[in-house]
């Protein structure tokens, strides 16, 4: 079964001028999906597309067996509630909230994902621990850091057992010791929970981790740039 498929999808901004055209584009359920570009490349406006984000301008996407261009927004916001974990590269956190309830966000709005925790507490917190961030849970997020804020937005993106997992750049602005901490909790409950994973980064050393890795360059043939 087929998570993603993409078919002569096209999209461009104000200027009408194409940031992506991308003839066909198939992501398996379960894949680990690695995505590099050059910068101005279409690797954020191609994971808002697969998140409802944003439409396409003409073609055909397919989510989870949903055709997104025929969903209404408040359609497509409940569906990426329901089923998406989103690493945003701007983290779209909410300042007057604490780290906890910025993590635990989605379980509160989401039916879907809320039936699949047991204790919201613990599972929070377990996922703190392995960011780093379980000494800062009752603090505001906008007394952190940005590498702090960043490993809060991955923590929230993980709650509720997403069916998938999109990372925009989310290793950016971590250390090393930090990354490694991420991505063995990211490898781990993929393991654990089977969703798929569709990654973007510009740090090539994380291709080892993945099972397909795609040059979003070599799919996209439109000639503008963001």
């Amino acid at each position: 079964m087929n998570t993603v498929e993409l078919e002569n999808i096209k999209f461009s901004y104000q200027n009408n001028v194409d940031v992506l055209n991308i003839e066909s584009l198939e992501i398996v359920k379960g894949e680990r999906v690695f995505i590099h570009g050059p910068s101005g490349s279409g690797k954020s406006t191609l994971l808002n597309l697969l998140a409802g984000v944003l439409t396409p301008s003409s073609g055909s996407l397919k989510v989870l067996d949903k055709k997104l261009n025929d969903l209404s927004v408040s359609e497509r916001d409940k569906f990426r509630g329901d089923h998406i974990g989103f690493v945003f590269q701007s983290f779209n956190l909410i300042p007057y909230l604490t780290i906890k309830e910025n993590i635990s966000l989605p379980y509160r709005v989401s039916k879907i994902k809320r039936n699949k925790i047991s204790d919201i507490e613990e599972e929070t917190l377990k996922i703190a621990k392995h960011l780093k961030i379980d000494n800062f849970l009752d603090q505001k997020v906008s007394r952190l850091s940005i590498g702090q804020q960043q490993r809060v937005g991955v923590a929230r993106a993980l709650i509720g057992n997403p069916d998938i997992v999109i990372a925009d750049e989310p290793t950016s602005s971590l250390d090393d010791e930090v990354t490694d901490s991420f991505m063995n909790l990211l490898l781990e409950k993929q393991k654990e929970s089977g969703f798929t994973l569709i990654f973007v980064s510009h740090d090539k050393r994380l291709e080892k981790h993945f099972s397909k890795v795609i040059s979003l360059s070599e799919i996209n043939k439109a000639g503008g740039k963001l």
